[in-house]
């Protein structure tokens, strides 16, 4: 069961205090990454919004590194809004992106290139919300 890749769930935009937010639960992950690297598919989130994420870690062994680009449209010029870079992680150890990460475009993708040592392995997921500038379509 190598590589199964977890579905990505982005919720409409709800009103949190003042804020119009999307709940990015999860935005990518992969459980029992071996040493093929994943790409995500292009994902609407809206242009202008701040990603504010998590990477969760699990049942680790080797070493990962773990991108989030952004771009106007699918495939065309990308844009690193975060990587999150641990060789080696720690079992159970969460990394957060910084709050001051710029906003993003219209389309994110999420890429995972694991380590190609013998027994890599990782359970991976990226959780967290974007704050979006517009309101909610009714």
């Amino acid at each position: 069961m190598a590589n199964t890749i977890v579905v990505p769930v982005i919720c409409k935009p709800i009103v949190k205090g003042r804020q119009h937010v999307s709940m990015l639960s999860p935005l990518a992950g992969v459980t029992c990454q071996d040493t093929t690297p994943y790409a995500s598919g292009w994902l609407y989130i809206g242009a202008g919004s701040c990603l504010q994420l998590t990477l969760n870690l699990a049942n680790f062994v080797g070493t990962i590194a773990v991108n989030v680009e952004t771009a106007r449209v699918p495939g065309g010029p990308l844009r690193s809004l975060a990587t999150f870079k641990q060789m080696p992680c720690v079992v159970g150890e969460i990394l957060e992106i910084p709050l001051a990460t710029p906003p993003c475009d219209d389309y994110v993708q999420v890429t995972a290139t694991p380590g190609t040592g013998t027994g890599q392995t990782c359970d991976w997921t990226i959780t967290g919300q974007a704050l979006i500038p517009f309101a909610p379509i009714q």
